[in-house]
């Protein structure tokens, strides 16, 4: 019975040691006052700081949701790889414009 439930060590390593870029995605949230929604969209599409996200080498997709409930403004980036993700959490110029926006 345990012999089925062997996997040879060739396919486990080249599982894990695998070359190919993989997405990477990161995950923010930032409280909000929940009452201040229309207040909140209107702050998030006029700062064009979701434009300037997308426009970041790497970045291949952003979504950004609002909870009313709870009063949370979310964030998820998808980027092409790992290193694309090291080098926006990098690029301090661009995290420093970003906080000078809100």
């Amino acid at each position: 019975m345990l012999g089925r439930l062997r996997t040879p060590v060739a396919k486990l390593s080249a599982r894990l040691m695998s070359t190919e870029a993989r997405p990477m995605t990161r995950f923010v949230q930032y409280p909000f006052d929940k009452t201040k929604m229309t207040e909140v969209r209107e702050w998030a599409n006029s700062s064009g700081l979701i434009g300037k996200i997308r426009s970041q080498p790497g970045v291949k997709d952003v979504e950004v949701s609002f909870c009313p409930g709870e009063g949370w403004l979310a964030a998820r980036y998808i980027f092409n790889d790992l290193e694309d993700l090291k080098t926006f959490l990098g690029n301090t110029e661009f995290l420093e414009a970003g906080k000078a926006e809100v």
